[in-house]
Order: structure tokens, then C-alpha cells, then sequence
């Protein structure tokens, strides 16, 4: 009798992994036929079975089964495809962890390296553009994950767009945490350095933002981003000498670079060397004299120190005609120095407005009414067609 039982109870158990065995099969037969729906269902009791559900040939077929739900373009899965592509992934991930030689890798690899992870990169620039930052990010990251399961590559592309994403959500913590996860890979060269470093700066620490861009600068010493924005931090902590110190350097080292001269003389007009940069902006433009902030900002500088002579000017007693001429004199000369530069600042740029103005007040200052009727009809020629 015991004999009869135990030989039953063991065709109980036997007939009861047959049948979740019988399910997994079905799910393939369903899935080839086309029939999501009944193959989600089938795979979903096998992959709850405690039997069935440690098989790789039940994951294997569970990640076949959620990608094409994940993937159908018609509406008949529209209400079972939310999640389907992370299941999808899960499932084609649990199969490589425990493989066995029934597994076609070069199949499941397929599945992870090229179709899950394009279908993820996909889906998490789409959730850029409809401003879903953070699902956007974790989208990103999860490629990442995907590509580290090929013998540990490291994804910079996806790490960094996963940084940047995390920006745009204000995660600084976990924008900082990714940037800092790629930054000695040499990607994106000095820009990750220099998003790292703002990052920072939206935190409040200006120690480690100064620092990261000095360790960038010391990386790429030509950056020009990181360059200015170690300008900014520099100037912002009150320490221009120092910038300026560190330009010096990076001219020596690269006499040719006119971004270097033209940094250092936004460093020097801050700190009050009007000559200096002046010398540095014309410098910059010898370089390359479509340059169009050393253009603007040269004529600039100009035209704020004609605006204290004018003010020297009349201040003057009435009765004091030479002085008033002299000063005039002076006044004219430095409207005649900014002109061209502003010229050109406007030739670089026609749609800049403030510049626009600036050059018809000159022309009117030196009395080229010639020149100011033409400009304003360049100015108006351009409105109306827009």
C-alpha cells in the first residue's frame, strides 16, 4: 500500500512539473504562432512555478515573449505592453547569469547587445523629448547596465546622457555621481569636466567645482569651455590674478590660440586694465578677425570710457571752450576707434539688436548720415522679410 501511494505521489509531482513543462512549450508554440496574449500568459505560470521557473529555457522564452509585446506596432497588446521591454530585459538577463547548453548565446546576446538595448536607448530619448527627464535618465542607465554585461564594457555615450538627464531634472547628486563615473574615460574630452564642475556649482560647492575644472585644465589644457569657466569661477571668488596667471601659461604653451587672449582680456577689463585689454582683444582679432565677442567687446570698452569723458565734459565750466573742445576731441576720437569694431560686430551678426543700435548712435555721433541711412535700411530690408 505504501508502495502504491509513494508511486502516486510521485507521478503527482512528476505530472505536476510536465505540466508547467507543458506551459513553457506552449508559451514558444503561442509566441511562434503570433499569439502574445496566451504565450504572456503561459510563460507567466512558468515562470512562478519553483520548478520551471529556475529553467534559462523559461526566461529565455519570458524575454522573447515581453519584447515582441514590447515591440508590436498594432493596438491589440497597447494595454499589456507598459513594462513589457524592462521584464523583457530582466528575463534575457537572469538567462545569462545561469546559462545552460540548451541556450543559444549568440541568440540571447543578440537580444541584450542589439535589440533590447536599442529599443531602451530609444525609449529614453523619447522620454527627452517629452521632457521626462527622469524616466529619460533611468532609461540611459539601464543601457549602460545592458552594455556592461558584454565582458564589462562601459557605455560612456549612455552614462553621459544619464548625467545630463539628471541635470535637467535638478538630481544634481545623481547628475554628479554618473558625470564622476566617466570622467577619467577621456569622453566628450573636456565637456564632461566642465558639466561636472556646473553641477557643483548648482550644489553650492565651489571647492570641488574649482577643482574639478583645474583637474580638466590640466587634462586638456586647450578647452576653451573649461578655460572660461574657470574664468568665471576664479573671477566669482575675487581671485582675476590668479585666472589670469593660469592663461598666461596657457598662451606660452599655445601662442596662437585666440580664445586664450581674448579670455585674458575679459579677466583684465574686469579688473579694471582697461589697456591691457585692449592689447589682449586686438591681439585675439590679429589672431582671427572674425572673432565677434573681442570685435564687440573691443568697441565696447570704446564706447564706455567715451561715456566718462562725455561726463568729464560737461561737468566743465561754461565759460571753459577750449577744455569743452578738447574733451569733445577726445570723445570723437574714441567713437572713430569703436566704429569699425562694432561694424563688424554687426557684419558678423546683422540680427543682434543691441548691436544694431549701438552702431546707428555712432554713425550719428560721427555724423555719417550716409552710412546711417544705408544701415537702416539693411535693418528694416531685413524685418520685412522675415
Amino acid at each position: 500500500m505504501k508502495k502504491i501511494v509513494l508511486a502516486m505521489m510521485m507521478f503527482a509531482i512528476t505530472g505536476s512539473v510536465f505540466a508547467q513543462g507543458a506551459k513553457v512549450t506552449s508559451a514558444g508554440n503561442y509566441y511562434k504562432s503570433g499569439d502574445l496574449r496566451k504565450a504572456k500568459v503561459a510563460i507567466d505560470g512558468a515562470a512562478t512555478h519553483p520548478k520551471t521557473s529556475t529553467w534559462p529555457r523559461t526566461w529565455m522564452y519570458m524575454g522573447k515573449i515581453y519584447y515582441a509585446i514590447a515591440t508590436d506596432t498594432t493596438s491589440e497588446y497597447k494595454d499589456i505592453q507598459p513594462g513589457a521591454l524592462d521584464k523583457s530585459y530582466a528575463a534575457f538577463k537572469r538567462v545569462l547569469e545561469k546559462p545552460d547548453s540548451k541556450i543559444n548565446m549568440g541568440e540571447l546576446n543578440m537580444y541584450l547587445q542589439v535589440y533590447v538595448y536599442n529599443q531602451m536607448y530609444n525609449g529614453a530619448f523619447t522620454k527627452y523629448k517629452g521632457e521626462d527627464f527622469t524616466g529619460a535618465a533611468r532609461g540611459f542607465v539601464t543601457c549602460a547596465e545592458i552594455r556592461s554585461l558584454d565582458k564589462g564594457k562601459i557605455d560612456t555615450s549612455a552614462i553621459f546622457n544619464a548625467a545630463g538627464m539628471y541635470a535637467m531634472a535638478d538630481l544634481t547628486d545623481s547628475s554628479i555621481y554618473y558625470y564622476n563615473s566617466i570622467l577619467n574615460t577621456g569622453y566628450e574630452e573636456g565637456i564632461t569636466y566642465s558639466k561636472l564642475s556646473k553641477q557643483y556649482l548648482i550644489k553650492g560647492d565651489t571647492n570641488m567645482a574649482l577643482q574639478t575644472t583645474s583637474a580638466g585644465r590640466v587634462a586638456y589644457p586647450e578647452n576653451q569651455d573649461l578655460l572660461i569657466a574657470e574664468f568665471n569661477l576664479y573671477v566669482g571668488m575675487g581671485e582675476t590674478e590668479k585666472a589670469i596667471a593660469n592663461i598666461d601659461k596657457a598662451i606660452e604653451a599655445n601662442p596662437e590660440k585666440a580664445a586664450f587672449y581674448y579670455v585674458r582680456g575679459k579677466l583684465k577689463e574686469t579688473n579694471g586694465d582697461r589697456d591691457g585689454a585692449i592689447a589682449d582683444y586686438k591681439k585675439t582679432l590679429e589672431i582671427d578677425p572674425d572673432h565677434l565677442d573681442a570685435n564687440h567687446d573691443l568697441g565696447a570698452i570704446y564706447i564706455n570710457y567715451g561715456v566718462k569723458i562725455a561726463e568729464e565734459r560737461d561737468a566743465l565750466p561754461f565759460s571753459d571752450t577750449k577744455g569743452y573742445e578738447a574733451k569733445q576731441a577726445e570723445l570723437n576720437a574714441l567713437y572713430g576707434e569703436a566704429l569699425p569694431y562694432i561694424r563688424k560686430a554687426y557684419d558678423l551678426d546683422p540680427s543682434d539688436a543691441e548691436v544694431q543700435t549701438i552702431l546707428k548712435q555712432l554713425y550719428l555721433r560721427t555724423k555719417d548720415m550716409e552710412s546711417y541711412e544705408k544701415l537702416q535700411k539693411e535693418i528694416d530690408a531685413a524685418a520685412a522679410g522675415q
